[in-house]
């Protein structure tokens, strides 16, 4: 029997769409790959979510996330909406999603293709071979001021073990914000 995953998809605006619609289209190859099922509900978030709902972060789509194993989130906000009330404006929507679904921490990784080197506006001796993933934690839930469950003492337990970081030299670095 097929393993089955329920993946709320949330494009966004601006570049988001298009970068969850080529996120999509290596899910398909995954599914068919590894002999998934991945059920996939697409709904607005962000400046979508106001214009189809009056909010950001429309109760619907609010439930998609919560129902879903997975969310793929766009890119959400533009010059469009930048004149709206701060309590509507698309970006809003990412705090409800992070408090409503109990998230604290980002996954950011950077690599840079060989191809892509002379590209960057960085001296080649700084950005070739770049390969990293930077752990972004709440640490103290400053965005969504929900109790700390963890040990505070320590940013990224075991985050040199982090799977995501084979093949990077399993190095990981602790950085603290105030």
């Amino acid at each position: 029997m097929k393993e089955k995953y329920k993946i709320a998809l949330l494009p966004g605006d601006g570049i988001g769409p298009e970068v969850v619609r080529e996120a999509v289209k290596i899910l398909k190859i995954l599914e068919s790959e590894l002999d998934l099922v991945l059920e996939m509900d697409t709904v607005p978030v962000g400046g979508s979510g106001y214009e189809a709902s009056g909010h950001p972060l429309p109760e619907a789509s609010l439930t998609t996330a919560r129902n879903a194993d997975a969310v793929l989130l766009g890119a959400v906000g533009g010059p469009k909406w930048e004149k709206l009330d701060f309590s509507l404006r698309p970006e809003r929507a990412l705090l409800g999603l992070r408090s409503s679904l109990k998230l604290y921490a980002n996954l950011r990784p950077a690599k840079i293709f060989p191809a892509l080197v002379e590209a960057s506006t960085l001296k080649r001796e700084v950005v070739e071979g770049l390969d990293i993933l930077v752990v972004r934690i709440d640490r103290r839930h400053l965005l969504w001021r929900a109790p700390w469950r963890s040990n505070p003492g320590r940013w990224c337990p075991r985050g040199s073990e982090y799977p995501g970081l084979h093949g990077r030299g399993n190095r990981a670095h602790r950085t603290h914000r105030l």
